[in-house]
């Protein structure tokens, strides 16, 4: 298991956009000796940018025709480079950090995963995350380093957590991820921090769909039951910390849709949501396509 390839920066403002634009004017920029001086910032950043922007599901790393490394923009990177570059709009937000813990078991940002899909504390510290990561880790039979699970968990707090301290709210250090409140420091102690459950609004409709559908495309089914989406991992009450009041606000709001709507069934003495018959890909680009001016801005 690889860690830390953050380089413990977390992903900063502007940095995706700088790095789609980059990509494609070269597909080999974060291959270039002179990438730091060309693109502005620093040496470690670059590669610490080169993470996020596949962690994130920007761009993938793939070989070209001459067999030499390139960087290729992905469908979602494509959809937010053509609709929301700026990452101005909260689905988008949504979306980055869905991708984050959706590529997190067994991975690079397996920290991640655990944190959002295994942990059900409301408020910890640290130390008391970093114990539980080391036990849990230990059960999916992984062998970990407690310093390397600090630096990632050092990290991921500072991708979420706003820094209250900084004036401006577009200083370039901030995290986009801070704008989603899904964790905050207790205002009684700088030790404690706080999961926040969210609101379905707050997370974004159509970024709500698009898990879903992955959901349902990763595992081959056209059918969830709401009790799976609030307490599976990957789905709306883990990733997204929704409670079951919000899920089924949500759920409603998706089976309301004019083109793709969702169908609640009952089967086996399940609640069950019918998904449509869409990719998550095509579903994200025709609605951003057709609601971007609607959608919920931060």
């Amino acid at each position: 298991m690889k860690y830390g390839q953050h380089e413990t920066f977390h992903l900063r403002l502007n940095w995706l956009r700088k790095g789609i634009k980059m990509i494609n004017f070269d597909p080999r920029f974060f291959f270039d000796k002179n990438a730091a001086e060309k693109i502005g910032l620093g040496k470690n950043m670059v590669q610490s940018l080169r993470f996020w922007i596949t962690a994130t599901d920007i761009a993938i790393e793939i070989k070209s025709d001459d067999n030499k490394n390139i960087h290729q923009l992905t469908p979602l990177g494509e959809v937010i480079n053509t609709f929301d570059p700026y990452l101005d709009v909260r689905d988008s937000l949504s979306l980055l950090h869905y991708s984050l813990i959706d590529k997190g078991h067994k991975n690079r940002l397996f920290v991640w995963y655990g944190f959002f899909n295994s942990f059900s504390r409301t408020s910890f510290t640290k130390e008391e995350i970093v114990d539980e990561l080391v036990l849990w880790a230990a059960r999916e039979g992984e062998v970990t380093s407690e310093k390397s699970l600090k630096r990632d968990l050092d990290c991921m707090i500072r991708l979420y957590v706003k820094d209250n301290n900084l004036k401006d709210p577009e200083d370039v250090t901030q995290s986009p991820l801070g704008k989603l409140n899904l964790l905050s420091v207790s205002e009684e102690s700088s030790s404690v921090y706080i999961k926040h459950n969210l609101k379905y609004k707050d997370i974004g409709i159509t970024a709500l769909m698009y898990s879903l559908l992955k959901y349902g495309e990763k595992n081959e089914t056209d059918n969830v039951a709401i009790e799976e989406i609030e307490s599976k991992p990957n789905l709306w009450g883990k990733v997204f910390q929704l409670q079951r009041s919000e899920i089924i606000d949500a759920l409603e709001e998706l089976s309301e849709h004019l083109k793709y709507p969702v169908v609640f069934q009952r089967t086996n003495r399940l609640n069950t949501i019918l998904l449509p018959s869409v990719s998550s890909i095509d579903y994200l680009r025709e609605d951003y396509s057709s609601r971007i001016g609607e959608l919920n801005h931060v």
